[in-house]
């Protein structure tokens, strides 16, 4: 790489090269400070996390002394998301993280002693939630039951299905990663020199092939082979207080027929009407039969309602040319400004995200006659 200017070109940067073919990428870290998070308008925030397979954003924000875990669909099609409660916990939530494909949500908890705490899971919708190290039934695991950890972990997802989970053990300067049992681990880096390797750290990351770890008061990264009791190496920045490394490898799909929508009977039911209006409920969206052993959430289905007055004899099909339509992806929709005591002829489409960014035709179901109510009533 080298810069133009209209003094002409600058020198060339130094080679930097990788094969896409092979696990073993140029080691690359994003860096965020507490500012950025502005961008997101979740300005009261405590944490967040994403769940890149369903569209959704988990966050954490403090309510009178509770701390609530929410979810926010990412897909928007009208001004407000859907929002929805996941759970609420009396202690600080910290480093909220997920796998999509384990249908978990992992976050931190303090005990009463500051920098030491517990590591906590649930699953998506909040339930069951419990210590990730708890395997006292167990008797073939070498963790430590229920240890004091330091505030960062993180998840690593490039090993196919063995994910792994990467801890801090605060009292021995250990760098730990167990499997997602919290039962077998292993020591991948012993920071005894706490001052020399930058011990506790704020952050911690992983690779294919690296594990890194930030310094936020010196402002220093520390990485080294996950694997290989390799040498540490060191790089140094200016600001940030958490990194992330840029590996596609930590972001697994299920296969992609299995994040198209798929309805048994696409047809919505009447619930309610009134003079002018008619309340509608959707059908559930479900995951395709070859998926449904597999652990993932489906993308939030959009649904296009199609409307107007039954004529028996016109058999023309609804578009958006033709007809009045409502999109949502809500569960209820309620057909508005209607004529009092009229049957309505309603049609319904489903789509989400995946398939139409991949061009795939939405569902298209079957009609359905609807009576409004007579004026008055």
């Amino acid at each position: 790489v080298r810069a133009f200017t209209g003094a002409g070109y600058g020198q060339y940067s130094e080679v930097v090269s990788a094969s896409s073919d092979e696990v073993n990428p140029v080691p690359k870290v994003m860096l965020s400070s507490q500012e950025y998070i502005k961008i997101l308008d979740l300005d009261s925030a405590s944490s967040i996390c994403v769940d890149w397979v369903s569209r959704s954003v988990y966050y954490t924000q403090v309510e009178a002394e509770s701390h609530v875990t929410y979810r926010a669909s990412l897909v928007v099609t009208t001004a407000r998301p859907q929002v929805s409660r996941v759970f609420t916990r009396a202690k600080p939530v910290h480093s909220l993280q997920i796998a999509p494909l384990h249908e978990t949500l992992f976050w931190y908890e303090e005990s009463k002693h500051p920098g030491l705490g517990s590591i906590m899971i649930s699953n998506l919708n909040g339930s069951h939630v419990k210590s990730f190290f708890n395997n006292s039934d167990r008797t073939d695991c070498n963790c430590p039951e229920n240890p004091q950890v330091a505030k960062t972990f993180v998840i690593d997802m490039t090993k196919g299905d063995n994910y792994e989970l990467y801890w801090v053990d605060p009292w021995i300067h250990k760098l730990m990663a167990t499997d997602m049992y919290g039962c077998q681990c292993r020591t991948v880096f012993d920071a005894t020199e706490k001052k020399k390797f930058g011990f506790t750290p704020m952050s911690l990351t992983v690779d294919s092939k690296y594990v890194y770890w930030f310094n936020s008061t010196g402002k220093d990264i520390y990485y080294t082979n996950k694997y290989k009791n390799a040498k540490v190496e060191h790089a140094k920045t200016t600001h940030g207080y958490k990194i992330m490394a840029l590996d596609p490898g930590n972001q697994k799909y299920p296969p992609r027929q299995c994040l198209f929508p798929n309805v048994q009977k696409l047809r919505p039911k009447a619930v309610s009407n009134s003079a002018d209006s008619i309340t509608l409920e959707m059908p559930a969206v479900e995951k395709p039969n070859q998926c449904r052993d597999l652990k993932y959430e489906m993308s939030v289905p959009e649904y296009t309602v199609f409307y107007r007055i039954d004529m028996r004899n016109d058999t023309s099909v609804c578009d958006k040319e033709s007809c009045p339509y409502v999109t949502s992806t809500n569960t209820e929709v309620v057909l508005t400004d209607l004529k009092p005591f009229t049957n309505y002829t309603v049609m319904l489409e489903a789509t989400n995200y995946y398939a139409k960014l991949h061009d795939i035709k939405p569902i298209v179901g079957t009609s359905l006659v609807v009576l409004t109510a007579a004026e008055g009533k």
